[in-house]
């Protein structure tokens, strides 16, 4: 974390990024972590220490229609057969608390590799939340999310390299992996066999599911990432002994966790 964090590529020309401490009163949560935006996606790293559960590996999905938490919540339900939660995050602004996104989520045992999740913004947080910056319109996409946050960090117009994550590698044991593909059937992603798993294939990003591996080493192996535009310079960045960025010729970087 400390050397992600502190990397001036990373922090730089690679993409629009802050250290924030966030705080849900509603929940008695709060959480600290290093956030680098992309266009309609984002990586949140955990400040380890910093945050009021023990932080995983995770993926959230998200929901660009006003309305479709419910429905996405029954979906889930009625595919994975488990009880589903769902509630308001709020997010502490100068004036207090303000509505943020509903939380969609299921429990899991402490000792799961992955924990996902849906987030249905607000319909309003944005005319709450830095209504003076863009974009104009204030509606629950995730690119008109991602869009203030840029534009609060001094991003707008500007074009950074990290575009979008286009593929997510997952390493389960075989029962997290199935309960992890009926989430996913859930949420409309076609189902693929492979000769180690699963891949899931949505409107914006394919999820490859490994379910050969070890128990010990579970959890997020690597993105793809789609480049706004082309890498000059060093090519291959190494954070510790576990985090590897490299980017190739054609647009595109991988970041793997080993």
């Amino acid at each position: 974390y400390a050397s992600l964090a502190a990397c001036s590529f990373l922090n730089g020309a690679f993409a629009p990024s802050e250290r924030r401490q966030t705080i849900d009163e509603a929940n008695s949560a709060h959480w600290t972590g290093h956030y680098f935006y992309g266009n309609c996606t984002y990586f949140e790293f955990m400040e380890p220490g910093a945050t009021t559960w023990r932080p995983i590996d995770g993926v959230a999905f998200g929901v660009d229609e006003e309305g479709s938490g419910p429905i996405v919540c029954k979906q889930l339900g009625d595919t994975t057969g488990l009880e589903i939660m769902s509630y308001l995050r709020t997010r502490q602004d100068k004036d207090g608390d303000i509505p943020w996104f509903d939380m969609i989520e299921y429990s899991r045992p402490d000792t799961t590799g992955l924990i996902s999740w849906v987030m249905a913004y607000y319909a309003r947080f944005l005319e709450r939340w830095e209504p003076q910056l863009p974009p104009a319109s204030a509606g629950c996409r995730r690119k008109d999310v991602l869009d203030r946050y840029r534009a609060r960090l001094g991003w707008n117009g500007k074009s950074a390299l990290f575009g979008d994550i286009t593929e997510l590698t997952v390493a389960l044991v075989e029962e997290q992996g199935a309960l992890f593909r009926r989430e996913l059937s859930a949420y409309g992603y076609r189902i693929s066999e492979t000769t180690t798993g699963y891949s899931a294939n949505g409107p914006d990003i394919s999820i490859h599911v490994d379910t050969s591996i070890s128990e010990n080493k579970v959890g997020i192996q690597q993105f793809t990432l789609a480049l706004n535009r082309p890498k000059s310079g060093a090519g291959v960045y190494r954070y510790g002994s576990s985090c590897e960025l490299s980017f190739k010729d054609d647009l595109t970087a991988v970041w793997k966790f080993f």
